[in-house]
């Protein structure tokens, strides 16, 4: 905008030359004059060109406020476009909610009047239910008064069933376990038996003096059978022949002890006495 209002100064500066000199150029033509004193020339240019600044000026500050009109003519029309605009957009958005406000209504009273139809149907069933409970009870109560009492006898000889077999049950527990501990005690003699057999058969009689000597040996085992420990518990009163049973033991391991045994052998004593 300004450029413009530059570019149009300098035009009417051009012009306002060319006629200055065109008119200088036809006036001689006209009526030779007597030149002018050199004042007077001096006055005339000055006050041309003081009313030439002030024409100038004045077109500067003409075009200035026509510029600026035109600005200010130029947002008051934009800012009508834009409150048209506004307008408009508040308008619009005014009509959707409205358009909304109207669906969301019928949606909810679409939504009432599924729900009272739902509420309606569900009472429906619900009598329905209940008529139907109230019959199934009925039924139900017959059929249990009459189980109730087939269960009473069922249970009756149930009881003297299960008292019979209980009792059974206790004897042959009673028998087994007898039995069980019968076979645990032989099996422990037995057990005892194959040590002692399996230490004397290791033993060394050392030279010398023994006949009728014993001592009471102590016996840690690990599983299956390993030595872990032995001591002398009661010495026999000569210390070669308790080295000696204590090397039998430790040479006869692992000493024959079954799983099922293992807790009574895990920690034994035993008297060791060898046949001469």
């Amino acid at each position: 905008m300004w450029d413009r209002f530059i570019s149009f100064i300098n035009a009417l500066i051009i012009h306002a030359l060319l006629l200055a000199v065109l008119f200088f150029t036809i006036e001689p033509l006209k009526k030779p004059k007597p030149p002018p004193k050199p004042e007077q020339f001096i006055q005339a240019v000055t006050v041309d060109e003081n009313q030439w600044l002030a024409a100038i000026q004045k077109r500067e500050r003409i075009a200035q406020h026509q510029a600026l009109r035109a600005q200010q003519d130029e947002l008051s029309r934009k800012k009508r476009q834009l409150d048209k605009l506004r307008l408009q957009q508040e308008q619009q958005r005014l009509a959707k909610l409205k358009q909304r406000q109207l669906l969301e209504a019928a949606a909810l009273e679409e939504l009432k009047r599924q729900q009272a139809e739902k509420a309606r149907l569900r009472q429906e069933a619900l009598e329905r239910k209940r008529f139907a409970e109230a019959l199934a009870r009925e039924k139900e109560a017959k059929r249990k008064a009459a189980k109730k009492r087939q269960a009473a006898e069922q249970a009756r000889l149930e009881a003297e069933k299960k008292r019979q077999a209980k009792a059974k049950a206790q004897e042959q527990a009673r028998l087994a376990k007898a039995q069980r501990k019968a076979d645990q005690k032989a099996l422990i003699q037995e057990v005892i038996g194959n040590i002692k057999y399996q230490v004397r058969a290791q033993w060394i009689r050392p030279p010398g003096y023994y006949r009728g000597l014993s001592c009471v040996i102590e016996i840690r085992l690990k599983r299956g059978g390993v030595v872990k420990q032995v001591n002398i518990v009661n010495s026999s009163g000569n210390l070669i022949f308790d080295n000696s049973a204590k090397l039998a033991v430790r040479k006869a391991s692992p000493l024959p002890v079954p799983n099922e045994v293992f807790d009574t052998f895990k920690h034994f004593t035993f008297t060791f006495k060898p046949k001469y």
